[in-house]
């Protein structure tokens, strides 16, 4: 009797959980077009977070150049004494150099120093 009523109580959550989906207006026809939908304006709201940057955090391209905005952390550097999230430097590459201001970070997470590249190349510390 128990597993009578079990059944029917998970067959009628069930039941439940698709017609939500057709009273939403989704008839199950396009379930992928929804997806992609759904994508497509989780990436816009992403663009939308850095204001004329058409790249997401830490993007390499499709030659394998860094490019974009990059935060680097200590998983990668292993520093001693700055634990393995610890940002350890942020800046922009451009083709896979440095450019342009360069923040350095002690271990506590304040900021070290802030230095200037043009082309992979210390310009001012």
């Amino acid at each position: 009797m128990k597993s009578t009523i079990v059944s029917v109580f998970l067959l009628s959550i069930l039941l439940a959980s698709c017609t939500t989906g057709i009273s939403n207006g989704h008839t199950g026809k396009g379930a992928a077009d929804s997806t992609q939908q759904d994508s497509l304006k989780t990436k816009k709201f992403v663009k939308a977070l850095v204001p004329g940057n058409d790249t997401s955090l830490n993007y390499i391209d499709e030659k394998g150049h860094k490019q974009g905005h990059w935060i680097i952390t200590n998983s990668t550097t292993h520093l001693p004494g700055y634990g393995d999230r610890a940002k350890v430097e942020e800046g922009y590459y451009k083709d896979g150099k440095k450019e342009g201001e360069w923040t350095e970070y002690n271990a506590d997470g304040s900021t070290r120093s802030k230095v200037i590249y043009k082309d992979d190349s210390l310009v001012k510390k």
